[in-house]
């Protein structure tokens, strides 16, 4: 039984699942990337800790064999679990290989396994293949959370994109509160707030213009699930301005991505109740000093002295400049940069940050010019570009 496909795309399709499947599990399917063959499409699926992804390609762009379209007249859809091995094999095929391909599946003697080999197009007439041994049934592994699409809401693929860049940044890997982990959905009317934070970092987005969907559309709609998880949405998906829209959906268990043939399920988060950034103590209502900062000048000076850093950084706020200064155990470095302009308020001396959150959160911005505002020693700093707003905590002492 044979399968003809372009090599290109079963490398793509293959190549981006495998980016989503490595978890930890007992099952021998973990490993492996699932095809269900049927007269219609290849439906490829790939799990994760946290998610399921999957990408389909249709009739049209495959072809079978003749003995296995007698095989699906019967079963109707073949399961084959295609290993890592196999998958690793592509970027190394020759040249030969780089056009079409045939994926041969075979019985291997083992009522549990196929043989599964690469072969090159018959037009090449050459004997050679690579053969690895694949799972006959998955066992259920890769069942993907039962979710209709029907109730959604539509946004760019771009704005996506942007979500994970922005957002995901201040989420935590590992936390004793689940929420931290978590990414964050407000949905309201034509738009939707994206907000992740680690309890010392806080990032959130809001995307307008979206297309609501929702059974509830005039009521709030929140959902949590997992950040990282969502990060790796971005190697399933077409995230190019150009690319479709993407439509999100959700249930009790799982949240979806649906893109034309490309699909990703992410558990959610629940029984927790994620932190307001608004209503929070600590967090204050309202800021009384504000000022601009160049953020390209900015991450220059603070890229030499991450290096002599251990931890923090102290930022004195000045009506004309910006100090920033730290001494830590392998050494001590002082700089300024001038402000942009000087908005309101009054002079603020030394606040203590974590160098490596304020690093990592001044990579969300686009911008050249982003607004700051502060309160004093023990409160958190603010940072705003347009729809973005991040929020970083003072370093406790």
């Amino acid at each position: 039984m044979e399968i003809t496909v372009s090599k290109i795309l079963l490398e793509d399709v293959l190549t981006r699942l495998k980016s989503v499947s490595k978890g930890k599990s007992i099952s021998a399917a973990s490993n492996s990337v699932q095809m269900l063959i049927s007269q219609e499409q290849l439906m490829f699926t790939s799990r994760g800790n946290d998610m399921f992804a999957r990408i389909n390609i249709v009739k049209g762009d495959f072809s079978l064999s003749q003995n296995l379209k007698e095989t699906l007249e019967t079963k109707k859809e073949l399961e084959v679990c295609i290993p890592d091995d196999l998958i690793s094999l592509f970027p190394k095929l020759p040249g030969y290989m780089n056009s079409l391909i045939r994926l041969q599946i075979e019985s291997s003697g083992d009522d549990e396994k196929y043989k599964i080999s690469l072969l090159p197009p018959v037009s090449e007439n050459k004997k050679s293949h690579y053969r690895v041994l694949g799972l006959k049934n998955s066992g259920g592994y890769f069942r993907i959370p039962d979710l209709c699409f029907d109730n959604f809401i539509t946004i760019k693929a771009h704005d996506v994109k942007r979500i994970i860049d922005k957002v995901t940044i201040a989420s935590a890997d590992a936390q004793y509160k689940m929420f931290y982990m978590g990414i964050n959905f407000v949905v309201k009317d034509d738009k939707v707030t994206a907000t992740c934070t680690n309890g010392q970092k806080a990032a959130e987005l809001t995307v307008n213009n979206i297309e609501n969907k929702f059974n509830s559309k005039d009521e709030e709609v929140k959902f949590l699930f997992y950040a990282k998880s969502l990060s790796k949405a971005a190697n399933i998906l077409e995230m190019a301005k150009e690319s479709d829209d993407v439509k999100i959906a959700y249930n009790n268990n799982a949240v979806g991505l649906s893109q034309g043939d490309k699909s990703v399920y992410i558990s959610r988060i629940v029984g927790e109740n994620f932190p307001s950034l608004s209503n929070s103590e600590r967090i204050p209502s309202n800021f009384k000093t504000s000022l601009k900062i160049n953020i390209s000048e900015f991450k220059s000076l603070l890229a030499p002295m991450k290096v002599l850093a251990q931890t923090t950084i102290n930022l004195s706020f000045k009506k004309d400049k910006v100090i920033l200064n730290l001494d830590s155990g392998k050494g001590d470095a002082q700089e300024e940069i001038g402000i942009e302009e000087w908005v309101e308020g009054e002079e603020v001396e030394k606040i203590k940050f974590s160098i490596h959150y304020l690093t990592e959160l001044l990579d969300g911005f686009d911008e050249d010019v982003v607004l700051f505002q502060v309160n004093a020693a023990n409160t958190p700093i603010k940072m705003i570009e347009k729809d973005y707003v991040q929020l970083l905590g003072v370093y406790a002492v």
